[in-house]
């Protein structure tokens, strides 16, 4: 199935809600009132019971509908989902958001009907999300074939739409769970971080997570990816998507549960997938540039810094502080994740002790408390940082200095003036900061977390994802599926299973074995200098 296959769950143009509720509280009714305030398409309530629903004229059935629609969501007890999705492939609906639970995540019944929602999916070519799923939004806008405006299509039943309206961004949110990514959407709000879609999976019987991550990977309003996943169902759909977003350079930063055997099995009864092998998944990351988030906090960070679309050239950084004490925690931290803290250079330093003579001025820079009564200083500063240090990236810690009332003009007067001298530097503001100004901050492109070693680790992972958009792809290993292995009745010692695995195309590094000490030495000139015994 090709991507544009998910047009309709993406950027659906018209919407029916099966199992429509009359009340706006229930998990039929919710995605009725959601629609209704920020979807200008078509809307298809269908109801049996009612002639109106919340105001639209209601259908008695999925057979009813004009042909043609291209989502449906249904509300509908589990044992009413594949009769209702047989009525949708036969009338024609293009894909299908399920909120109903009751299948593979429950055992050997509930899997027994996931399997036919499947085939129905196959048979009809509807692309079906879910079940036991909490739904699926479009939230950077959507168009008809005309251009014109029809709005979001916020097709889920979560409450955190009542309380944060959607705000349209260019981050998109993936998640098997539901549950987390209400939360997420919440936190999103809260942050002031607008969304491009935010999708759940739940049991990914047809769409799978990957299938989401590819569609993001290569939707023009979507720049960062932030995934939570469970586990994968399809390994090459999960390398394709994420092989997709590093060629498009989009950064992508996932929570991968289920490390304990305690999470796996979790994962398994939540929404019936396998988490698999930690450490793979880690060396998967690894080599496609994703960033694994291992705190809610760290989620954010990362994809929030990323939204900006500013990276670091190399991992050379710098910090300036108010706080000598704060510079050296950024400094343990910046050296912790690996990134480069060199000193800064003499003639840099020699100008920073000119207008400062008791500053400290290797790296950390220790502005002092004296910017306080000379503000200019802290500008003077991180342009000479930034002209003559030759760093990559500065986080700047100034703690609440933004809330006096005799600094506040001063302070954003001078990140105003650095940001017009320097405009593609990548600066990071620990301070706690107005809302107004907070705002004004970001318009210039300044990241502002005010924690101090979260910055330094957005900063981490900023130079991760310019390190793997400017490497090469990693090369996937295809096994010779013809290739039949036999193998012996008892156990291999490693050289033996190495030759097996070489038979099969996976490489091996090569090897001889020797059973004499004469051998050993004739089998290391034939392999060439320096060999491991």
């Amino acid at each position: 199935m090709t991507a544009s296959s998910l047009d309709p769950l993406f950027k659906p143009r018209s919407i029916a809600v099966i199992g429509a509720s009359t009340e706006a509280t229930k998990i039929g009714g919710r995605p009725v009132h959601y629609l209704k305030q920020y979807f200008k398409g078509p809307i298809y309530p269908v109801n049996p019971r009612a002639d109106e629903v919340q105001g639209l004229k209601s259908f008695a059935s999925a057979a009813d509908l004009p042909s043609g629609v291209d989502q449906a969501v249904i509300c509908l007890p589990a044992e009413m989902v594949v009769p209702t999705l047989e009525a949708c492939a036969a009338n024609g609906v293009k894909s299908a958001c399920i909120f109903s639970s009751g299948f593979a995540e429950i055992g050997e019944k509930g899997r027994d009907l996931q399997n036919r929602i499947i085939e129905i999916g196959k048979n009809s070519g509807m692309r079906i999300m879910g079940p036991n799923c909490l739904g699926i939004m479009n939230i950077a806008g959507i168009t008809d074939e005309n251009g014109n405006d029809l709005g979001q299509s916020m097709n889920t039943f979560t409450i955190a739409v009542e309380e944060n309206p959607p705000k349209p961004g260019n981050i998109g949110i993936v998640s098997q769970s539901g549950a987390f990514a209400a939360h997420a959407y919440t936190l999103a709000a809260r942050r002031g971080l607008g969304l491009s879609s935010w999708a759940t999976t739940g049991n990914d019987c047809d769409v799978e997570f990957s299938d989401c991550l590819a569609y993001l990977a290569a939707d023009p309003a979507t720049d960062v990816i932030m995934g939570y996943m469970e586990g994968c169902q399809d390994r090459d759909k999960l390398f394709d998507a994420l092989a997709l977003a590093r060629k498009n350079e989009k950064p992508m930063v996932i929570v991968k549960v289920g490390a304990s055997e305690v999470g796996q099995k979790a994962a398994e009864s939540h929404t019936a997938v396998l988490a698999g092998g930690d450490a793979i998944f880690d060396s998967v990351f690894k080599q496609y540039g994703v960033h694994r988030a291992r705190t809610i906090d760290e989620f954010f960070d990362v994809a929030y810094a990323a939204s900006f679309k500013k990276y670091p050239s190399s991992k050379k950084i710098a910090s300036a502080s108010i706080s000598g004490g704060v510079g050296i925690l950024m400094a343990d931290r910046a050296i912790e994740r690996g990134l480069d803290v060199s000193p800064m250079p003499a003639k840099a330093a020699k100008k920073l002790k000119e207008i400062l003579p008791f500053a400290g001025v290797g790296n950390p820079v220790d502005v002092t408390a004296q910017i306080v009564s000379q503000p200019e200083l802290l500008e003077q500063n991180l342009d000479i940082m930034l002209t003559d240090g030759g760093y990559d990236a500065i986080v700047v810690f100034l703690t609440n200095v933004f809330y006096s009332a005799a600094l506040r003009e001063p302070m954003f007067k001078t990140f105003k003036n650095v940001r017009a001298h320097h405009p593609n530097a990548l600066i990071t503001l620990c301070s706690f900061i107005p809302d107004d100004i907070r705002s004004e901050l970001e318009a210039l492109d300044y990241i502002l977390i005010d924690e101090p070693t979260r910055a330094v680790d957005a900063m981490a992972a900023l130079a991760g994802f310019k390190e793997a958009f400017s490497g090469k792809l990693p090369k996937r290993l295809k096994a010779d599926a013809s290739a039949v292995l036999s193998l012996p009745g008892h156990d291999l010692n490693e050289y033996d299973a190495k030759q097996l695995l070489g038979k099969a195309s996976f490489p091996v590094v090569p090897e001889k074995l020797a059973t004499t000490t004469k051998g050993a030495a004739a089998a290391a000139e034939d392999i060439g200098y320096p060999v491991a015994l």
